[in-house]
């Protein structure tokens, strides 16, 4: 035992801590300014993926006019109507901040002469957008629902339950507004457009109108056999006491 603890102490006594012998350490000199810049691209490319998501913003007349075309090359056959209809109306639709695309155009115009600040045309354009997107999707929600409701008159003849009306309906709803879409986006001036991501928005919205115009249906009929039900007690009330007075 003796030997080890002296072999221990041998060992010990004869160990040099590294950080003293610093005159043979080399020193590495870290290149700061590579890692630097590295960052400084990173911190770019974040910025840049963050602007992809945020609003488009107009920063010229050029850009003003590109973005109106491509707006107008979206619009299908209900967008077209729509805003024809905005056009030939515009005394009214403009009370309610509905500007049609002849209105845009003077806009774009008094934008470029100077008259009114890009901001101000670029807010109008934002909002003649939307209004486009908005109806043209209420529209087409309104006739998918239509659709649904008329598949919909078969479930009283044939006398199919609530489970079959509502898996009917959100099918129903599911195909025509996708159909629909397609309809929309072909009837545009952009070839291609029509993506899966839109097939996809555009079946979740039927599949809600479907939802819908089931319900609908479903409280109908219970309605409906309630309304029957008072009828046939009343018309049995009534024939008893015509007999009793008989």
């Amino acid at each position: 035992m003796v030997s080890s603890l002296t072999s221990v102490n041998d060992v010990y006594s004869s160990y040099t801590p590294v950080s003293s012998n610093y005159e043979d350490t080399e020193i590495i000199d870290l290149n700061y300014e590579d890692e630097t810049a590295v960052v400084a691209e990173s911190e770019s490319d974040i910025s840049d993926s963050d602007n992809d998501n945020s609003e488009i913003e107009i920063n010229s007349i050029e850009e003003l006019k590109e973005e109106y075309e491509k707006i107008q090359d979206e619009q299908g056959i209900v967008g077209k109507t729509f805003d024809t209809i905005k056009n030939k109306f515009s005394g009214i639709f403009s009370k309610f901040g509905w500007n049609g695309s002849d209105e845009m155009s003077e806009i774009i115009a008094k934008a470029e002469a100077g008259e009114i600040t890009l901001e101000e045309a670029e807010e109008a354009l934002n909002k003649y957008k939307k209004n486009q997107e908005n109806v043209t999707n209420t529209v087409l929600n309104t006739a998918t629902f239509a659709v649904v409701s008329g598949v919909l008159l078969l479930a009283t003849p044939l006398g199919w339950g609530a489970a079959a009306i509502l898996g009917a309906a959100c099918v129903t709803g599911a195909v025509v507004r996708v159909g629909l879409g397609v309809m929309e986006a072909a009837t545009n001036e952009v070839e291609g457009d029509y993506t899966f991501e839109d097939a996809k928005d555009d079946a979740e919205q039927g599949i809600i109108v479907g939802f819908l115009a089931a319900f609908k249906k479903i409280t109908g009929i219970k309605l409906s056999q309630k309304d029957t039900e008072k009828a046939k007690n009343t018309t049995n009330i009534a024939s008893s006491a015509y007999a009793l007075l008989a």
